[in-house]
């Protein structure tokens, strides 16, 4: 997986945290962040780490190195629907 761009709001308060939980839940190709096993570094136990999905302002995209140019495309189109912009990694 590679990192291929970010979705980002134009302005600080367009979209919230509601539209984009929907967003993603009712694409058939997106998905949050899977749990993570690691270690507690107080207690040294396993533990399960979950991404905060109700803080991020930032929607980060990832793909395969062959779906490059489908994945960026589903990016346009959900950063249209939220009224965000997508920036591809190479952009400045």
């Amino acid at each position: 997986m590679v990192h291929i761009g970010s979705i980002k709001p134009v302005a600080p308060t367009q979209s919230g945290h509601y539209d984009r939980v929907c967003t993603i839940d009712s694409h058939p190709v997106l998905s949050r962040s899977p749990e993570r096993a690691g270690i507690n570094p107080f207690t040294k136990a396993p533990a399960a780490y979950k991404a905060a999905s109700d803080e991020s302002r930032i929607l980060v995209v990832w793909s395969g190195i062959d779906a490059r140019t489908a994945v960026a495309v589903v990016a346009r189109k959900v950063a249209s629907r939220l009224g965000w912009r997508y920036e591809p990694v190479n952009a400045a």
